[in-house]
């Protein structure tokens, strides 16, 4: 039963939808950048479970209530983060000649969790500095 359900997240299949919903998420969030602003779109986007994306961001004129869900980056990374650690689990042996592709697995993991370690724990802002003067604070 676990083998089954081990199998069924190192599928190859899931890989390709997960990275067809990643490439759509990211075509949404990259449009909705002009009405929202980037750091919107990232908040809304890609640091969300779920994104409830707004039709009139393809249409500007158009105007309606109804939000349309799609996965979040939150959940499609995560989703790869375990579709991959599947995949080694089942698919790849430990060989010598196959340490480039388990570099850059885990270069691909380590990438992905830190976009989860900055999304919940970075505090950013902006400092204005004139010229010839100093600031302090954000």
């Amino acid at each position: 039963m676990i083998s089954n359900i081990v199998k069924a997240l190192a599928s190859l299949r899931l890989t390709v939808a997960l990275l067809v919903l990643a490439i759509l998420l990211i075509f949404i969030g990259t449009i909705a950048q002009t009405q929202l602003g980037v750091w919107q779109a990232v908040d809304t986007y890609f640091r969300s479970w779920i994104a409830l994306v707004d039709p009139s961001i393809f249409a500007p004129g158009f105007s309606t209530s109804v939000r349309v869900p799609i996965p979040g980056g939150l959940l499609i990374a995560g989703a790869m983060i375990v579709n991959l650690l599947a995949a080694h689990a089942v698919r790849f042996k430990l060989r010598r000649k196959r340490i480039g592709v388990l570099v850059l697995h885990a270069g691909l993991i380590v990438l992905l969790a830190g976009e989860f370690v900055t999304g919940y724990m970075a505090d950013e802002g902006l400092m204005s500095i004139d010229e010839g003067r100093s600031s302090s604070f954000i």
